[in-house]
């Protein structure tokens, strides 16, 4: 035998060959997970993009079925208890041009309805990482809404800084696109509340008041419907189905307490990089920061307001 015949080596791997194999690795994985993550948010941007989209061709075959009348945000008649609710809002009106399929007083109902209700993934962002509401428990369904549209006035007719909103509705009017109407509300058309033709049990909103689409001086600078993402967004829902401005993207002049977990609200930087995305009346799709929008935050101007170059 010769003492000098070197043995063959083992096929496992030293500790330094590991460690190098380890740190590639490492460094590989850190060359490439901001690309993936950058790739995701990229695509929750496009299908949002997309879900607006949708959404704008289903608000231009509403206004051709409806006189060139906009959807209103919202309508409600009475609460008795929460399973006896008439409402509905703009979401529910659109409700049998994208994809739905519940009838009309399924729609005026949507809280006894909601086990009955398809969840719409064109009104979902997948951003939104928005909670199951607290009052809302398992197994109780929750049908996320993500979108809102710009308010013209609350349901007593005023604008959301507590002046009364300019009536009728012109291109003049510096104030949102999304009309809310309840009785009280004091441009309510009492011919609603006939028996027989339209009630508070089964209203007519065919009756009242609407903003045609035909008076907006600027429909490619006026938004339609952007994104307001809260806890209580949820499909057919009369809340949080309006925004009154820019600065409600982040929840600003809520009561504190309303973005606490569970009910919190996400930071406008973790949502598609600070953007959002903008439907605007003539159905084109824009993703913008809030500051290109307005020219303050906080009040109905530029692409918030009907009204031309303000």
């Amino acid at each position: 035998m010769n003492p000098l015949k070197q043995r063959p080596k083992s096929g496992a791997f030293t500790l330094v060959e590991l460690l190098v194999v380890i740190a590639i690795i490492g460094i590989l994985a850190a060359l490439v997970l901001p690309t993936l993550s950058n790739a995701k948010k990229k695509t929750t941007e496009i299908v949002c993009l997309n879900n607006l989209k949708q959404l704008g061709i289903a608000m231009h075959t509403y206004l051709h079925d409806n006189s060139d009348k906009l959807p209103y945000a919202g309508l409600k008649m009475m609460i008795v208890t929460r399973t006896a609710s008439r409402e509905m809002t703009w979401d529910s009106l659109l409700n049998n041009y994208i994809g739905g399929t519940m009838t009309e007083d399924q729609l005026w109902n949507p809280v006894a309805s909601a086990s009955l209700a398809t969840g719409l993934a064109v009104l979902k962002c997948p951003s939104d990482p928005t909670p199951r509401p607290e009052d809302l428990p398992p197994p109780l369904p929750v049908k996320r809404r993500s979108y809102a549209m710009p308010e013209y006035m609350d349901s007593r007719g005023k604008l959301f800084t507590g002046e009364v909103a300019p009536w009728p509705p012109s291109p003049d009017s510096q104030t949102g696109v999304g009309l809310n109407l309840t009785p009280i509300s004091p441009f309510w058309n009492k011919a609603e509340d006939s028996v027989g033709d339209g009630s508070i049990a089964h209203p007519r909103p065919s009756h009242q008041a609407a903003i045609k689409a035909t008076i907006l001086p600027e429909p490619a600078k006026t938004i339609l419907l952007t994104e307001r993402f809260h806890v209580h967004n949820l499909m057919g829902v009369y809340e949080r189905h309006v925004i009154p401005n820019a600065e409600a993207h982040m929840a600003s002049g809520e009561a504190p307490t309303a973005y606490q977990k569970p009910y919190f609200y996400p930071p406008a930087n973790s949502i598609h990089g600070g953007r959002f995305n903008y439907l605007m009346v003539d159905s084109h799709v824009e993703l913008l920061f809030p500051t290109k929008t307005t020219s303050d935050l906080g009040l109905a101007r530029g692409m918030w307001s009907i009204k031309a170059g303000d």
